[in-house]
């Protein structure tokens, strides 16, 4: 399955290609599932950069942060 990767982000999920395959809602049923877990998403030619508790975009596209504790807030 796709339930380990590579360990370089703790508790998240991650997926790629977001915008450019239209796969905006593909990790939503992952982290209803695992709501302990940060959807990243990242689209193609984009990276996302993390220092600490904060991330960056970088590249040609963006990146999509889905968290399910800010969902039960707003």
């Amino acid at each position: 399955g796709h339930e380990e990767g590579f360990g370089f982000l703790r508790n998240s999920a991650i997926d790629q290609h977001l915008l450019a395959r239209k796969r905006e809602n593909d990790l939503l049923p992952v982290i209803r599932r695992h709501p302990q877990l940060l959807g990243v998403g990242i689209d193609e030619a984009t990276a996302i950069v993390v220092k600490g508790r904060t991330a960056e975009a970088i590249g040609k596209s963006k990146g999509l942060f889905y968290d399910l504790a800010l969902e039960k807030t707003l």
